[in-house]
């Protein structure tokens, strides 16, 4: 079990103002009873409001005595500071450990809790594409992962002029790959409570994340209605290919990859001129599979 914290030394609120958003960042700053500095950052972006599971102190203590065992399982103990991330859809909290990389915990919603048993299986069923859990508590949805790496934006982070989407090629390219590569496994991701979205299934998808958006303008329901004939053709050409795959059969791999990232393109021109790209994201979110 994790050592009492000691009373915090001082509590800082900030709010950060940018173009349009405001996020609010509180640091608690203080040491536990062995001297390690128990400061932790909270972030809750442009939800300040949310409420979490974080703000439960019996859940807080159950959650990192949870962590501690499951990082002790790893010869590892947590070395400095916590760094919490909360958003209506998830509570991310990154862990300092001895060594160059961090640990995270996340904790999801019961409407997302198959996401850690699919971590796990991600695991097991591609190795070399995910990093494997150290920890998981499906039934709470529950995760303790070793650190990735850095996230795209902060690569893209202070570089000037909008971000080429040739960045997008590669990492788009490997998820492909992971995805042909988990076909097999198609019921068996279903199984673990994975909203299912097959390609003939997505027109339908996108008609509901439409209707049920009510952040869309007029305009944007006007231009998504356009849109929408197309994705129908989209959605068919894949199902046709075999295997949920990219393009037909007879269309060869570049060419495949040159359409792909001109459709994701159009999408992504489409939210930025809204401002409101959220129903995208979803639909990418719910049906860009597992």
């Amino acid at each position: 079990m994790p050592m009492p914290d000691a009373a915090p030394d001082a509590v800082t609120t900030t709010a950060v103002t940018g173009p349009g958003t405001t996020a609010t960042t509180t640091a608690v700053t203080g040491r536990d009873l062995t001297g390690t500095d128990t400061t932790t950052t909270v972030d809750r972006g442009r939800f300040p409001d949310a409420v979490t599971p974080w703000e439960d102190p019996d859940w807080r203590a159950e959650a990192l005595a949870w962590v501690t065992e499951g990082l002790a399982a790893h010869g590892l103990t947590e070395t400095g500071p916590r760094a919490v991330r909360l958003r209506p859809w998830s509570v991310l909290v990154r862990l300092a450990v001895a060594g160059p990389a961090p640990v995270w915990f996340k904790a999801v919603p019961p409407a997302a809790a198959f996401e850690a048993g699919l971590t796990e299986a991600l695991a097991r069923w591609v190795p070399a594409r995910v990093p494997a859990p150290l920890a998981v508590e499906a039934a709470r949805g529950w995760t303790l992962t070793p650190d990735g790496g850095p996230v795209l934006s902060e690569v893209l982070d202070g570089r000037p002029g909008a971000p080429d989407p040739g960045y997008w090629e590669e990492p788009l390219r490997q998820y492909a790959a992971m995805q042909r590569e988990l076909t097999p496994y198609a019921e068996a991701i279903e199984a673990l409570g994975v909203p299912a979205a097959r390609p003939r299934d997505l027109p339908a998808l996108f008609d509901r994340l439409v209707a049920g958006n009510a952040a869309l303008t007029r305009e944007d329901r006007v231009a998504l209605e356009v849109l929408r004939p197309r994705v129908a053709d989209w959605c068919e050409e894949l199902a046709s290919s075999g295997g949920g795959g990219l393009a037909g059969p007879r269309r060869s791999a570049r060419e495949a990859g040159v359409r792909a990232r001109v459709r994701a393109v159009r999408l992504l021109r489409l939210g930025r001129r809204s401002g409101r790209a959220s129903v995208l994201q979803s639909a990418g979110a719910r049906a860009g599979g597992p």
